[in-house]
């Protein structure tokens, strides 16, 4: 899906992660995303 949108890999990843929620019985919308900073 990166190579495919203009999206921020944060974006991708909260969408894939809420379709995750929405399909399976064990995942659910509660997610924690940590974000490293690469400017360093």
């Amino acid at each position: 899906l990166l190579m495919k949108t203009d999206l921020p890999a944060r974006e991708i990843a909260e969408t894939a992660l809420g379709i995750a929620g929405d399909i399976c019985v064990f995942t659910n919308h509660n997610i924690t995303i940590e974000e490293q900073d690469l400017a360093e």
